[in-house]
């Protein structure tokens, strides 16, 4: 379903690395100038997508943050394992 709506860009960054790789620009000279911009759909994005080797590695330093930083149970324990020790262990 279309809705027609302005639109932003931006990182979806997990790590500094990430940060600033796609922006909004507009002519505007002020908040109010770029938001109108924004709904007028008169702004643009700028940016570069990931290569799926680049989106593969942040995503797993995603996961992995997450992991160790969270309790462990079922699966993800199974995972951690597997990346840490090179298989399942039993703690």
């Amino acid at each position: 379903m279309e809705r027609n709506l302005g639109f932003t860009g931006g990182s979806d960054g997990h790590v500094i690395y990430e940060l600033g790789m796609a922006i909004t620009v507009s002519d505007s000279s002020d908040v109010d100038g770029l938001l109108k911009s924004i709904k007028d759909k008169r702004n643009k994005v700028i940016g570069k997508e990931k290569i799926l080797p680049e989106k593969f590695l942040m995503s797993s330093t995603s996961a992995i943050r997450f992991i160790t930083r969270y309790p462990i149970s079922g699966a993800a324990h199974k995972i951690y394992s597997i990346t840490h020790h090179g298989s399942v262990k039993d703690d």
